[in-house]
Parts: C-alpha cells; sequence; structure tokens
C-alpha cells in the first residue's frame, strides 16, 4: 500500500546558500509572490480611477430644456349607472346558461 505515491516537490527551499547544508535554513519563495502583489496593486489602482471618473459621470444629472406647458385635461370616461347595471345583468344571466 502506497508504494506508487510519488513525493511532493518542497515549497521552501535554502535561500542565498549555494551549498546544501543541513545547518542552512529554509525560507518560503517570496520573490514571485512580490512581483504578483505588485501588479494586482497596479491593476487595482487603476481599475478603481476609472470606476471613480464613471461614477462622478453618472451622478452628475443633465439639465434638461425647459418644456413649453401646455394644458391637456383628458375627460375621464364617464361611470353611467345604467351601463354597468345592464352589463352585470347581461353576465349574470351567461353564467346562469353556462352549464358546469
Amino acid at each position: 500500500m502506497g508504494k506508487n505515491k510519488k513525493k511532493v516537490g518542497n515549497v521552501f527551499k535554502v535561500a542565498g546558500a549555494k551549498s546544501l547544508k543541513l545547518k542552512a535554513k529554509a525560507k518560503a519563495v517570496s520573490s514571485d509572490l512580490k512581483q504578483i502583489n505588485v501588479k494586482n496593486k497596479s491593476k487595482i489602482a487603476e481599475l478603481d480611477s476609472a470606476l471613480k471618473s464613471l461614477e462622478s459621470k453618472m451622478r452628475v444629472p443633465e439639465v434638461p430644456a425647459p418644456k413649453e406647458l401646455v394644458s391637456t385635461k383628458k375627460k375621464l370616461p364617464s361611470t353611467n349607472s345604467l351601463e354597468t347595471d345592464k352589463k352585470a345583468e347581461e353576465t349574470l344571466k351567461d353564467l346562469d346558461n353556462f352549464q358546469f
């Protein structure tokens, strides 16, 4: 059991030592991580500035030209009680004729 398992490469290496002595202490490899962090921070700064400019454009409301005031009154449909009563009676008759 476990004969075919391969060893995983070390994450740590001896930094600054040419010979691999037993007393040399292992340190984390961070040079690549620092470069990645610098690139990420610069991209984040660029995006933040772009979003701030976009946000400022969106918040400034454009002042529309004043419209001419034209008063138009629309007539509302009149509610005639006779018409509504007739419609109600017709629907009741239709429901009576409807077979379940």
